[in-house]
């Protein structure tokens, strides 16, 4: 308990110290004031090379360069203007403070209640960082900075304009001589600096709902703006109105050509094509014919698939219907399908003793045949038919008439055997046999009158 009481009594004496030191050092203050003498306790001094304003109490007080103001006691003085002085374009003053006997103070304004041997604004240098772009007019900026730091420049990599139909992309960066391929670049700032931002332009051209961005030079190919109205008739460009009221068409190798910044919405003309199919013997042919032109065609009248086998031309069918004449000629207002009608012919040869002959038969049809049952080969032989053959295989017939179907080519053969005619040899050898025997009775009358 004494212990507690004699450390509350020592705390209790320091507090009391430090009071009575605190009102001694208020009472010194007081008295320096009170002996201290009215009237000018300071200046202002203008080290600059231009005037600077102050509002000094109630006035407004021009300093010229290197020149000083006296200032009252405790009178408030504030740095009017300038608060930014600019010594060349590229090269600024910034006020940022007062210096009240060599020590900086953040603020405009200073009031004069102690002596103060000299007060004077503090300009920092500021340097400029100036932004153009290349083509000009697409982006430009400007940087300002303390000299003797760096600062970070940064250029947008794409600027839109012309309500989205323009658009500039950033390809480098040049700081005098030297390229930089980014966007963003940090700089020294020991002096003025120009940078260029150079952008690659791109036009946007609607087409039909395409879009296209050129830089003035633009192929379109006739095939991008094609639709297909549907399988047998489709919608092809046939003129395209720019936005700048020129009208193009497209090449002989189906292209529209733009070879001028064209931007905006464009307008297509179209031309409707319709399909054309025709079946020709070599295979199937399709193109398309605009509405209203004229389709002309021409067919061969006989095709020569070998040498025992071709096709002949009958007739042509345009949309399932027969046409009249060949070749066709008719205007075109709607899809058409256009069939050759061609039947296939063969080759038949027919071989007998009598000869060759050959005929070109239509497929499937029947062939008539005739050879003669008999004929006479000599004075004692005939020919007999023994059978007709038709590509090897045996062709049944009576007295000589028969018939084939002709599905292929053929060769047809008629065999004939070589035949004795018995009447004809006992005929002949009747005079023969009387000849011997009057030759014999003649010869044995002779030796019987001898």
């Amino acid at each position: 308990m004494p212990k507690a009481l004699n450390l509350f009594s020592v705390r209790l004496l320091m507090l009391l110290l430090i009071i009575i030191v605190f009102i001694m050092q208020l009472d010194n203050a007081y008295i320096a004031g009170a002996l201290e003498p009215e009237g000018e306790i300071g200046s202002i001094h203008n080290s600059n090379d231009f005037p600077v304003i102050f509002k000094v109490g109630g006035s407004r007080i021009v300093i010229p360069p290197n020149e000083s103001f006296t200032v009252d006691r405790e009178v408030k003085a504030c740095i009017v203007e300038p608060l930014v002085y600019y010594i060349s374009e590229d090269i600024r003053l910034v006020f940022e403070g007062l210096i009240v006997d060599g020590r900086l103070i953040n603020s405009p304004c200073y009031i004069f209640y102690t002596p103060v041997t000299q007060l004077q604004p503090y300009y920092r240098v500021e340097v400029r960082v100036l932004v153009v772009s290349t083509p000009p007019g697409v982006y430009s900026a400007e940087y300002w900075g303390r000299q003797g730091t760096v600062i970070e420049v940064r250029v947008p990599k794409t600027i839109i304009s012309d309500n989205g139909y323009v658009r500039h992309n950033l390809t480098l960066i040049k700081v005098g001589e030297v390229s930089f391929n980014s966007s963003t670049v940090s700089l020294s700032l020991d002096s003025p600096k120009v940078v260029t931002a150079i952008y690659n332009t791109e036009y946007l051209l609607v087409v039909d709902d395409k879009k296209y961005w050129h830089s003035g030079f633009l192929l379109i190919p006739l095939e991008d703006l094609r639709k297909n109205g549907s399988e047998a008739a489709m919608l092809v460009p046939r003129a395209i109105l720019l936005p700048s009221g020129t009208i193009i068409e497209p090449n002989e190798q189906g292209f529209f050509i733009i070879s001028s910044p064209e931007k905006g919405k464009a307008r297509v003309f179209y031309t409707t094509l319709y399909r054309v199919v025709v079946e020709r013997p070599s295979g199937v042919e399709v193109f398309w014919v605009e509405e209203g032109g004229i389709l002309e065609l021409d067919f061969d009248r006989e095709i020569q698939v070998s040498d025992r086998e071709k096709l002949v031309l009958e007739g042509v069918l345009v949309n399932g219907k027969p046409y009249e004449g060949i070749p066709i000629k008719v205007k075109v207002y709607s899809p058409l399908t256009v069939e050759p009608q061609y039947k296939k012919y063969y080759l038949v040869e027919v071989e007998s003793i009598l000869g060759r002959s050959t005929s070109w038969v239509e497929e499937g049809s029947t062939f008539p045949l005739y050879f003669p049952p008999e004929m006479p080969a000599g004075i004692f032989t005939k020919l007999k038919l023994r059978n007709i053959q038709a590509e090897g295989e045996l062709v049944s017939y009576s007295g000589g008439l028969g018939r084939v179907v002709v599905s292929r080519p053929m060769k047809i053969t008629a065999i004939y055997s070589v035949e004795p005619v018995a009447w004809r040899i006992i005929l002949a050898t009747i005079p023969i046999t009387l000849l011997s025997l009057a030759s014999t009775f003649y010869i044995y009358r002779v030796i019987k009158n001898l």
